[in-house]
């Protein structure tokens, strides 16, 4: 099944502290036994240099930061602060408890998956990881999960990929050979055939079934992949 999926646009500017942000439909949480009950909440924010994200203070919830464009500061009571850019990702595990804060150091376009984890109340922790300059176009990057190898760990069922597909290059949904699967896709940028669906920069599909799905790109596009296992 293909599902291309309503948005809610909201631009986050200090003043208004509004988010631009992806608003599941109400439909998605009656499929299969709500398949993406583990994802609580998918933002894309816009910063302008200097602005800041308010302070937090979060428990219970597994925070993926994906910069598209720009450099986000971050720094949280674990210790851990840096740059969060398009080359390196930033996982925060509240368990317990977490405070944190972010401010752009440039203009900035990141996407903020919010998950819940598999047990409440375990240890916190951040960390930032860079990812290789050698990474390869139209090929999927394992960004983070609980499937072995992810470089950020999010501790429940959910893996996120992302994809840099040139003009004209096709590429399969993976891991789709065996069993029944669903997957959110996102286009960050560009365009993107799925299978019958164009779809636009800031556009959403559901896919779920037990076939595999071919993605083109008419133009050069860039997607995040999120999977429910």
């Amino acid at each position: 099944m293909t599902e291309k999926l309503a948005l809610n646009h909201r631009i986050f500017r200090k003043s208004e502290q509004a988010e631009f942000h992806i608003t599941l439909p109400q439909s998605m949480f009656h499929l299969k036994e709500n398949e993406f009950r583990r994802i609580t909440q998918i933002e894309t924010i816009f910063l302008k240099k200097g602005e800041e994200l308010p302070g937090f203070s979060f428990d219970n919830t597994e925070i993926l930061y994906y910069v598209n464009h720009g450099i986000l500061n971050h720094k949280d009571n674990t210790g851990v602060r840096g740059e969060v850019t398009p080359r390196t990702s930033l996982m925060l595990n509240t368990g317990s408890g977490m405070k944190y804060r972010e401010e752009a150091e440039t203009d900035v376009e990141l996407v903020r998956i919010s998950m819940t984890p598999h047990t409440a109340d375990l240890s916190p922790s951040s960390m930032l990881y860079t990812f290789s300059p050698d990474y390869r176009p139209n090929e999927w990057k394992l960004i983070a999960g609980e499937k072995e190898g992810a470089p950020l760990h999010i501790r429940n069922a959910v893996n996120v990929y992302d994809l840099y597909l040139e003009k004209g290059k096709k590429q399969i949904i993976p891991f789709a050979t065996a069993g029944s699967y669903n997957y959110l896709l996102y286009c960050l940028a560009g365009k993107l055939q799925a299978d019958q669906l164009l779809l636009m920069k800031g556009d959403t599909v559901y896919l779920s079934g037990n076939t595999l799905h071919t993605i083109q790109a008419p133009d050069r596009c860039k997607v995040l992949l999120l999977e429910s296992v």
